[in-house]
């Protein structure tokens, strides 16, 4: 009799402790930012590292004394953090908290206005919001439709080791703003290639419910801008 006791009180304990996995669409799940030190794997490059940490790539340049973000190795260990007594901290940072949905600032950092594209047609399945954890747009899309470059600018990764991303481009169009292009069936570009604006780098087509859906963000100084802001109406 106390052997069945025993046996019940253990399967009950482990049917108490077993937690189901974590969703592997989670956008928040590629943020690390809890971590002080990243080891820089095969593939990564300075500007995923940032993005899937919600920092600055310029911040982690400064942080560690790179004099160029394209100049890392696998194995280096990257600081997510400024240095001890540094006076300034990320540059998202030092400006106010973000509201559940911040009003995006002007296109441009120079003065002249940027012209965005739509990366795919298609209509939006699900808007920008900080709150429900979606850093973009979703956009939904026959599966195989191209993928096209919302602005000119250069592929600074290409690749899947971002959680949560799937086959995930991100471009950058100058000092300040990137755009990515996430859970893509076949990606068409390399890394270090100059892109145009609308020509085609990826095609739709990811896993679960982005088989036949494109998730589209719009970073500016490493924080998340609503899309919708940026993009011409249709």
């Amino acid at each position: 009799m106390n052997a069945r006791i025993l046996l019940f009180l253990t399967a009950l304990l482990a049917g108490c402790t077993t937690q189901p996995p974590a969703p592997v669409e989670d956008y928040s799940a590629a943020l690390q930012s809890g971590r002080g030190v990243h080891t820089v794997l095969p593939g990564d490059t300075l500007y995923s590292i940032a993005w899937a940490n919600g920092l600055n790539y310029r911040d982690l340049a400064r942080w560690n004394n790179l004099p160029s973000p394209e100049r890392i190795f696998a194995g280096q260990k990257i600081s997510l953090r400024p240095p001890p007594g540094s006076a300034q901290g990320p540059r998202e940072s030092r400006a106010a908290a973000p509201s559940p949905s911040p009003p995006s600032p002007p296109p441009s950092a120079g003065g002249a206005k940027r012209t965005w594209v739509w990366p795919v047609r298609g209509e939006v399945a699900e808007t920008f919001s900080i709150a429900r954890g979606n850093k973009g747009l979703d956009i939904r899309a026959r599966r195989g439709d191209p993928v096209v470059a919302a602005a000119a600018g250069s592929v600074v990764y290409a690749g899947n080791g971002l959680r949560g991303y799937g086959n995930l481009i991100i471009i950058k169009h100058d000092a300040s703003y990137l755009s990515a292009y996430a859970h893509n069936r076949r990606i068409r570009v390399a890394e270090g290639r100059q892109i145009r604006q609308g020509e085609t780098i990826g095609e739709v087509g990811g896993a679960g419910k982005f088989t036949e859906t494109l998730h589209f963000e719009i970073r500016r100084e490493g924080r998340p801008v609503d899309p919708l802001r940026h993009l011409p109406p249709r």
